[in-house]
């Protein structure tokens, strides 16, 4: 099953209740944390929010691992600071066959734009990047794979149909982005 909009899409909506519905299931049979339905919400009127957090911190995985990894399909908005204060904002579109294209501005005198692509994927609640290219003041370079710099891994702390946080293994920061439309850009209004 592919989806290149799950916000949007009739079938992704199925796809985003059967996830509900087995994780509903599979939570009741052994008391774990699950996915569940809201009565009030978002526009699908689904909440996929987790009731509860498991004591290492990790989401418990969905049944499904295709349908739990479709849930991080489609365009992600994040801001936070840098460690000189600067306000940071990007805007990641994650594809379902595996790519991403992240494009970052740090707001300064002068705002500095860069673009990351890559791969990305999901094993249990570690979800995980891969930087193949960065584009830098016009410049495109390839990205050495041995460097170890280019590979980031996160422990997915919530997960929600229009939310999700995270936290880098490596430094722990954590961060929060939310889905956005496809008009959305960096610089407009994050109301979409």
């Amino acid at each position: 099953m592919t989806c290149q909009h799950p916000y949007r899409s009739a079938h992704c909506t199925k796809a985003w209740l059967l996830v509900i519905l087995l994780t509903t299931w599979a939570s009741s049979a052994s008391a774990q944390p699950s996915l569940e339905h809201s009565k009030e919400g978002s526009a699908s009127g689904l909440n996929t929010e987790q009731k509860d957090s498991p004591p290492n911190g990790r989401l418990a995985p969905a049944l499904d691992p295709a349908l739990r990894r479709l849930a991080l399909v489609g365009r992600w908005y994040g801001e936070t600071k840098t460690a000189d204060g600067q306000s940071l904002r990007w805007l990641t579109h994650r594809e379902a066959n595996g790519t991403y294209r992240t494009q970052y501005l740090v707001n300064k005198a002068e705002p500095e734009e860069s673009i990351e692509i890559g791969q990305w994927g999901l094993s249990g609640s570690v979800f995980f990047t891969i930087q193949r290219v960065w584009i830098r003041n016009g410049e495109t370079q390839r990205v050495d794979g041995s460097n170890v710099y280019t590979y980031d891994a996160y422990d997915i702390t919530h997960i929600a149909e229009q939310s999700l946080e995270y936290r880098s293994a490596g430094s722990g920061k954590r961060f929060t982005v939310r889905r956005v439309g496809t008009s959305f850009e960096l610089g407009r209004s994050v109301s979409k």
